[in-house]
């Protein structure tokens, strides 16, 4: 009996350091918003002088102090698979404190949309309009030192 407690007391605590070594947390989050009119060439966002998105980053660990992260941009559907490249030329460092917003306007993230930093996406398919259909935009962000998203 002894013997068998202390099997599923093993088995208990091994299955929680598991389940908790494998878990994640993400402490920053990302919103993004964009407006109208909505521009169907990519290059628009890198060469508008209007606000055409908003990025919304929170660090959610309030012990975090003015922590350098990079970004990554991507952007998938209709046969488009893109994404930024993990150092993206004339991007400005972006840093972080917990429990505050930062917002990123088109103008801060306009470097993320030039071809040069692109990848996955030829020149013909930059300079013409997206195909109709659903696109997903997505944020990641990075810890600029470790590179853990």
């Amino acid at each position: 009996m002894q013997k068998q407690r202390k099997n599923i007391l093993f088995s208990l605590l091994f299955g929680l350091g598991i389940f908790f070594g494998w878990t994640q947390n993400y402490p920053a989050q990302v919103q993004q918003t964009f407006y109208p009119p909505y521009q169907t060439k990519l290059s628009s966002y890198a060469t508008s002088s209007n606000e055409l998105l908003r990025v919304y980053l929170t660090m959610t660990d309030i012990q975090v102090a003015n922590r350098q992260v990079r970004l990554q941009l991507k952007i998938s559907g209709n046969g488009l698979q893109a994404q930024s490249n993990h150092f993206v030329i004339d991007a400005s460092p972006v840093y972080l404190t917990g429990g505050t917003q930062t917002i990123l306007t088109n103008l801060d993230l306009a470097p993320y949309f030039r071809l040069e930093n692109l990848q996955g996406i030829s020149a013909q398919q930059y300079s013409r309009s997206l195909p109709e259909g659903q696109y997903r935009i997505c944020w990641e962000v990075y810890d600029f030192f470790t590179n853990q998203r």
